[in-house]
C-alpha cells in the first residue's frame, strides 16, 4: 500500500527519468525502500494491530443474573 505512494511522492520530486550515477541511485534506491519500509511498519502498528484486537476480541457471554431454576424430572415412587 505505501510502496506505490513513495514511488510517485519520489517521482514527483525527482522527476520521471532521473540519471544519477551508480552510487547515488544505490543510495536513492536505499532510502526509497527504507522508506517505504518504515512507513509500512507504522502502518502495521497503528492501523493493522489495532484493527486485529478489535475484531478479535473475545466477546464475554453475558450470564444472567439470576439463573432460571431448571425443572425437575418427577420420579415414579
Amino acid at each position: 500500500m505505501v510502496h506505490l505512494l513513495v514511488l510517485r511522492a519520489g517521482t514527483h520530486l525527482l522527476g520521471i527519468k532521473p540519471h544519477f550515477g551508480v552510487l547515488m541511485g544505490s543510495i536513492v534506491t536505499a532510502t526509497v525502500f527504507a522508506l517505504a519500509l518504515g512507513l509500512s511498519w507504522v502502518l502495521y502498528e497503528a492501523v493493522e494491530c489495532p484493527a486485529r484486537r478489535l475484531l478479535l476480541r473475545r466477546r464475554r457471554a453475558t450470564a444472567p443474573a439470576h439463573p432460571e431454576p431448571q425443572p425437575q424430572p418427577a420420579t415414579k415412587d
